[in-house]
């Protein structure tokens, strides 16, 4: 193994790394110290995105006009907690990309058992009703348990943020090729939701579909429009 190690790091032949010399003890140190650092500073940060998850985390926050952070619990429509450091921004980031991971991981991962072990909530309007509401408020006990501590030194914001510059800043953070998949991709949604009604599937799935993806589609094409602006006016 030795010799292996030598052969691949050109040190047979080389006088300075005989065997039982000094400086070939210290070589061989200075080449396991130089592999530790280089390992560790392929080591991502932590907090770093890495995933889908860390990306709808990393959307409750925002930055106000005057450079203040804000972390925002309900929503654009909703006044936003200020952040007063970055050690705060990275303790609610945490919580709030559990409860991410927790919430949408048990929906993407639950639900395919669920329609297949209970059909009526797809099929029929009241179980389908229930059902949301039934995800809608473990959702907010979830998050009530996970920030009521966070949250309760932290002051909000006396006014929540205009709509143009909340999504200005969604805008900044994405290409307009994203923003334009992401309208699109709603739109998918909103004419599935439209091709239910008219086939006379469940109509309140529908109405939903379309009512949801209709603010999503509302969202990226506001903020497509902000950024296609940008680009369009002359410095």
């Amino acid at each position: 193994m030795r010799l292996t190690v030598r052969w691949l790091t050109g040190q047979i032949g080389d006088p300075r790394y005989r065997t039982g010399s000094r400086r070939s003890s210290s070589a061989a140190s200075s080449l396991v110290n130089a592999g530790r650092q280089t390992i560790q500073c392929r080591r991502p940060e932590r907090g770093a995105s890495v995933g889908y998850f860390d990306y709808i985390a990393k959307q409750s926050f925002k930055s106000a006009p005057s450079g203040k952070r804000l972390f925002y619990r309900g929503g654009p429509w909703s006044r936003p907690y200020l952040v007063p450091d970055q050690a705060t921004e990275q303790r609610l980031y945490i919580r709030q990309l559990w409860l991410m991971r927790l919430l949408l991981g048990v929906l993407i991962l639950g639900q395919p058992f669920l329609f297949l072990l209970v059909p009526e909530v797809i099929r029929e309007p009241l179980w389908f009703l229930g059902y949301l509401i039934a995800v809608t408020v473990v959702s907010g006990v979830a998050g009530h348990l996970l920030f009521r501590g966070p949250l309760r030194g932290l002051q909000r914001a006396p006014s929540r943020l205009p709509i143009r510059a909340f999504y200005a800043e969604m805008a900044h953070r994405h290409s307009a090729s994203a923003l334009a998949l992401g309208l699109l991709g709603s739109l998918a949604f909103i004419a599935s939701g439209a091709g239910m009604l008219l086939a006379g599937h469940n109509s309140v799935i529908a109405w939903i579909c379309i009512g949801f993806f209709g603010l999503a589609a509302f969202a990226w094409g506001y903020a497509l429009w902000l950024k296609l602006r940008v680009v369009s006016t002359p410095e």
